[in-house]
C-alpha cells in the first residue's frame, strides 16, 4: 500500500489564518505539543479579554451583534460545559434582546433522553407499520409531540421542540430523494441513538449556544469559544498539570516542558475539544477569557486564559487585530 497525503485543506481556503490554525493545532498533537513552527506560519487567533465574567460576556455580545448586522450569517458560542460561566453569556443575551437557541443540554440529561424515548415510541405507534412518511405526515407527527408536552415550561424542552422541527425540514430537504422506508429507518435511528441534536444545524435562529461535545459534525459561519480559561477550558485536568502553581505569561497559561508522559493523554484529549470547537466555524473563530471565573461552588476566582491558546503556533489578537501577546 502507498500512503497519500492530502496536503490542500479547503475548509478555510478563503482564510490564511485559520488555515494556519488548523495546522498548527494538528502539528501539535503529532509532536506532543513540542512542533517546529516558523514565525512566518504563527496563526493571529482573535481573542476577547474581560477583567469580569460580565466584562467578557458584554464583549462577545458586542461582537456578536455587529457581525450579524444586516446579515443572514450564524454565530454559535461554545462551551465546553455548562456552568454559571456560560449563564451569565447567556444572561447577557436575554438583557440585550438577542434571540439564541439553547442548546446546552448533554447526552445523559434526563430531559433530553425521556425527549427521544417520547418521539421513538409515538413514531413507532404512528408510522411502524405503513412506514409511510410524507411532510405532511411527519408535521403532523410533530404536532402530537407539541400536544405531549403542551405543559412543559422548561426551555431544555422548547429547545428539543424546536430540534424536532428542524429534523423534519432537514429529512424533508437533505432526504428528499430517499424512500418512505429509509425515511423512517433513518429518523428510528436518530431517536434510537439521541441524536436530535445534529439537527441544531437548522434550527431557524442565527445565535445558537452548544457544548463542544453537542457541535461535533456542525458548522456555523461563526463561532466563539467562550471561558477559555484555566481549570474551566480545560476543566479538571488542571488539577493533575505540574504547571497549575506557576506564574503566567501575559495571562496565559503555559503547558509544562517537557510534558510528562503521564499528563501527555489527557493534555491531547483537551487539544482534541479545542481542535473540535475551532473547526465548526465556515469563516472565522473567536476565544474568549476573563480574570474571574466562578467555580462549580458558584464561588469567584482568578482566572487566565487556558494553556490551549499559548501552544506553540498560536498568537492571540484582539477584535482590532492588535496583538495582545
Amino acid at each position: 500500500m502507498t500512503p497519500v497525503v492530502l496536503e490542500k485543506n479547503y475548509r478555510f481556503r478563503n482564510n490564511p489564518e485559520m488555515l494556519k490554525l488548523d495546522k498548527n493545532i494538528r502539528a501539535n498533537a503529532a509532536a506532543d505539543f513540542a512542533p517546529s513552527i516558523a514565525a512566518d506560519d504563527v496563526a493571529r487567533l482573535p481573542a476577547f479579554w474581560g477583567f469580569t465574567q460580565q466584562e467578557e460576556a458584554q464583549k462577545i455580545v458586542t461582537k456578536m451583534q455587529s457581525l450579524l448586522a444586516g446579515s443572514p450569517d450564524r454565530v454559535t458560542v461554545l462551551f465546553r460545559a455548562r456552568g454559571a460561566n456560560a449563564d451569565i453569556i447567556e444572561g447577557e443575551l436575554s438583557t440585550r434582546g438577542v434571540p439564541y437557541f439553547y442548546g446546552m443540554f448533554t447526552d445523559d440529561d434526563i430531559e433530553y433522553v425521556d425527549f427521544h424515548i417520547k418521539c421513538q415510541d409515538l413514531f413507532i405507534k404512528r408510522f411502524g407499520k405503513s412506514k409511510t412518511i410524507t411532510l405532511k405526515s411527519l408535521q403532523a407527527f410533530a404536532e402530537s409531540i407539541k400536544t405531549a408536552y403542551e405543559t412543559a415550561t422548561r426551555k431544555t424542552v422548547d429547545s428539543l421542540l424546536c430540534l424536532l422541527d428542524a429534523l423534519i425540514a432537514k429529512v424533508s430537504v437533505d432526504y428528499a430523494d430517499l424512500q418512505p422506508e429509509d425515511k423512517y429507518e433513518l429518523m428510528l435511528d436518530i431517536f434510537e441513538n439521541k441524536q436530535l441534536k445534529q439537527a441544531m444545524e437548522y434550527v431557524d435562529a442565527q445565535v445558537i449556544l452548544s457544548t463542544v461535545h453537542g457541535a461535533k459534525g456542525l458548522e456555523w459561519d461563526y463561532v466563539i469559544l467562550a471561558d477559555l480559561e484555566r481549570w474551566v477550558f480545560p476543566g479538571f485536568i488542571c488539577g493533575n498539570c505540574p504547571n497549575k502553581f506557576a506564574p503566567v505569561v501575559k495571562c496565559r497559561c503555559q503547558l509544562p516542558t517537557p510534558l510528562p508522559a503521564d499528563f501527555k493523554e489527557t493534555a491531547l484529549d483537551e487539544l482534541s475539544v479545542f481542535y473540535v470547537g475551532i473547526t465548526r466555524a465556515r469563516k472565522q473563530v473567536f476565544i474568549s477569557a476573563s480574570a474571574k471565573r466562578y467555580n462549580a461552588n458558584g464561588e469567584e476566582k482568578q482566572s487566565n486564559f487556558s494553556c490551549l491558546s499559548s501552544i506553540n503556533g498560536i498568537s492571540l489578537v484582539n477584535a482590532e487585530a492588535t496583538l495582545l501577546d
